[in-house]
């Protein structure tokens, strides 16, 4: 599987046969979707994204498409009115992947529990709105994955997470390959991945 980076909490998941995208519109993202040609689109915020050739992924509960199985959990600071996914576990190749969006304050135990192992971790950094560094810290190290790939970030609270999480290196990359061989060790230390824009 290759992962993309476009920016805020925007990523391109590419399997190999499907394409799954998040939150392409988000703030300055935004994305021409015909030239980008997702099947999937997985949405944790609530912005617009028009009608398109695509399987479009918001509200919670289980969904296969293709070669992706995604699942889709609403935390306990979204509007009951809401009917907004924003944290989600997205299976393909066999890598298991979480999406947590900056919205999210916390995650009930049952969340965690049916998360289940996590191999990658994509986590907003954002402090403006959402959860601090140290929860976003207590969170990630409750969910133990051997990789985290940081949203919504800037130099300062790369670092500042790195130190908290004890991650001495950060390794940065335009594009990212994964492929479920590299998490078949358990005794892994965990790695922070910095994509590129």
């Amino acid at each position: 599987m290759k992962v993309k980076y476009y920016g805020n909490s925007s990523l391109l998941f590419k399997g190999k046969k499907t394409k799954l995208i998040t939150n392409p519109l988000d703030r300055e993202v935004k994305l021409n979707l015909k030239k980008v040609l997702p099947d999937i689109i997985v949405q944790s915020h609530s912005e617009e994204i028009p009608v398109g050739e695509y399987f479009m992924i918001k509200a919670p509960g289980e969904y296969e498409v293709h070669d992706f199985y995604v699942y889709g959990y609403k935390s306990d600071v979204n509007d009951e009115s809401i009917d907004q996914a924003d944290i989600y576990m997205i299976d393909v190749e066999g890598v298991h992947v979480g999406l947590i969006d900056k919205s999210v304050e916390d995650i009930r135990g049952r969340i965690l529990d049916e998360m289940g192992i996590v191999d990658v971790l994509c986590i907003s950094l954002a402090e403006e709105s959402g959860m601090k560094l140290t929860k976003i810290t207590d969170l990630v190290n409750k969910i133990e994955p051997y990789m985290v790939i940081p949203m919504d970030y800037n130099k300062k609270l790369l670092e500042d997470f790195a130190k908290v999480v004890g991650v001495q290196e950060l390794e940065e990359v335009k594009d990212l390959d994964v492929a479920k061989s590299d998490f078949e060790s358990e005794e892994m230390p965990m790695r922070i991945v910095v994509l590129q824009k």
